[in-house]
């Protein structure tokens, strides 16, 4: 038996004794038991999730997901020219890059901007820390990754540091659906919002 199908069949045997333990908080009134009954069952629906999204997004590396053709925008850049870019690429979110040094310094988001003076630059508003992956890393990593960061996009770097591409959510969605349908397992993400199993307080996509 592999791992996957002892998961699998775990998954059910709890999801059978939830629904038991669900019945007998609200026959004998004690909906405590019915509360604890129902996040349980969620917390297995979650858990078989991750573990379908890791079954099939294991031995793929982010580089054969990624999108090689990044957009990118200064620290110098106004906001006022920000919002410009935005409407020309269609994209709320991009990776910040000095142009001297061509490294990646930040992610500016449409959020950042929010209620902010258009005279502002990028640098003044962005978020330092860019959320990055390795390209050789697991896709599985980015997909936690991201849930873990509250981003809807990493930034995939090479060994050195440089940018490569970048990698979204919709990107590994839609390649769990297709090996999903590929190998006829069950996939669950027709009913997921495309959020990645480590749960967050919300997105901050990039568009």
């Amino acid at each position: 038996m592999t791992h996957q199908s002892a998961t699998e069949i775990a998954a059910k045997i709890s999801r059978v004794l939830a629904v038991l333990l669900g019945i007998f908080g609200l026959v004998s009134q004690q909906f405590f038991l019915l509360a604890i009954a129902f996040f349980i069952y969620m917390a297995v629906a979650s858990e078989t999730q991750a573990g379908q999204f890791d079954t099939l997004l294991r031995g793929l590396p982010v580089r054969r997901l990624m999108n090689r053709a990044v957009k990118t925008v200064s620290p110098d850049l106004a906001l006022h020219e920000f919002i410009q870019a935005m409407l020309r690429e269609r994209h709320i979110g991009f990776p910040v890059v000095d142009p001297a040094t061509k490294k990646l310094v930040g992610m500016v988001h449409l959020s950042d901007i929010q209620g902010k003076d258009s005279t502002l630059r990028v640098a003044d508003v962005m978020t330092p820390d860019a959320p990055t992956i390795r390209d050789d890393a697991d896709a599985m990593a980015a997909f936690k990754e991201m849930g873990r960061r509250n981003f809807g996009r990493l930034v995939v770097v090479d060994a050195g540091g440089a940018i490569v591409g970048i990698i979204s959510k919709t990107d590994l969605i839609n390649v769990i659906k297709i090996r999903a349908v590929s190998e006829g397992v069950p996939s669950t993400t027709s009913q997921t919002t495309e959020t990645p199993p480590v749960p967050s307080p919300s997105g901050r996509g990039l568009g």
